[in-house]
Formats: structure tokens, C-alpha cells, sequence
């Protein structure tokens, strides 16, 4: 089922990346429009909680999320797919992570969940989703197979973050995104651990 899903789903993203690839915007452009919109998103979540700001922001920073599928998508498809590029998307992504989370934490700073402050999981959070970057390209690098290693990465935060915001609770995806992101750097260090151990 989950197979079917991953196929329809990367179908999906391939003709919409077609789109707009004859509508003239390239690779690039698609990573910079997601990183504009992520950005805009951490922007409205900085507002003090107000419905209508919480939902433009989870619906600007879910558009941002399919701009962030589609630029690879498109790269392939074009042959435009380059190591500055694949730079570029990566480097983006990063600082589109730190302004939907700062804003979050911004707004929820005073708010506790589970006893814990909203600026805590907000460093927790941050913390956590830069480093399942860091060891994925750490453990690449030393020649270890990353994919499918992991409970939160990109996507799967975005998700969480765009689903409790919908009930107007974006502190609550913080909090589980500081919970789950650092668990999932728990569990790919462990697998650099277990891969890197002589035979």
C-alpha cells in the first residue's frame, strides 16, 4: 500500500514539475519560491495566536513543503540537476527550518506543554531538525546508506507542523517535532554506529 502510495505521489509531483517547467520556472527558481514562502510562513506564525494567521501560515508553509518535492523533481527531469543546485536546495532548506521554527517559538515562548516552556522545545526543535540534516550527510559522506533512516525527517515535520496548526495548536507540532527530530538523530547515529563497525 505505502509502495503505491510513494508511486502515485512521486507520478503526481513529476507532472506537476512538467508544468511548470514549460511554464519557464526552473529548478532554482521553484527552490528559491519555497524558501520565500517557508520564510513567510515563520513570519505570520510570529504573530501572537490568532486563527487567521496560524492557518495562513500552515497553508503557506505546506505550499513551501511542495515547492521543496518538486525542484528535485523538476531537476531530473530537465537534466538540470547540478551540484550547486543540490547545494542551493539543501542550504535553503536549512534556514527555511530555522525561520518556521523561530517564529513558532517566538509566538509560543510563554505557552508550557507537558510542564516544558514554548522556548524550550523551540531550541529542542531547532536543535533536533538541523542535526537529522547534519547526520544524514554526515554518515553519505562516509559512505553509509541514509534513506528510510529516521522517524522526522523534512517532510514528515512539515506534516506535523501543518496538521496541529490546522486545530490551532502549532505548539503542540513543536513540541513533537523536538521529541521526534531528535529521536531520529538517536536512531541514525546508531546506524553510522552499526555500519562504521569493522566486519
Amino acid at each position: 500500500m505505502l509502495t503505491k502510495l510513494r508511486i502515485r505521489v512521486e507520478e503526481l509531483l513529476c507532472t506537476l514539475a512538467e508544468g511548470l517547467l514549460k511554464a519557464g520556472v526552473g529548478p532554482n527558481t521553484m527552490t528559491a519560491l519555497g524558501f520565500i514562502l517557508a520564510v513567510s510562513a515563520g513570519y505570520f506564525y510570529a504573530f501572537s495566536p490568532q486563527p487567521r494567521f496560524i492557518w495562513l501560515a500552515a497553508s503557506l508553509l505546506l505550499i513551501s513543503g511542495l515547492f521543496d518535492a518538486l525542484d528535485g523533481a523538476a531537476a531530473r527531469l530537465s537534466g538540470r540537476a547540478t551540484s550547486f543546485g543540490s547545494f542551493l536546495d539543501s542550504l535553503l532548506d536549512r534556514y527555511s527550518d530555522v525561520a518556521v521554527i523561530f517564529g513558532i517559538t517566538l509566538s509560543y515562548r510563554e505557552v508550557s506543554v507537558l510542564g516544558v516552556s514554548g522556548m524550550i522545545w523551540g531550541i529542542l526543535a531547532l536543535t533536533g531538525s538541523l542535526l537529522v540534516s547534519y547526520t544524514r550527510a554526515k554518515g553519505e559522506s562516509l559512505g553509509i546508506s541514509m534513506g528510510g533512516v529516521g522517524l522526522a525527517e523534512r517532510p514528515e515535520r512539515i506534516l506535523i507542523i501543518f496538521a496541529s496548526s490546522i486545530f490551532l495548536r502549532p505548539d503542540l507540532g513543536l513540541a513533537a517535532v523536538a521529541v521526534l527530530s531528535n529521536l531520529t538523530v538517536a536512531h541514525r547515529s546508531l546506524h553510522i554506529y552499526r555500519q562504521s563497525k569493522p566486519k
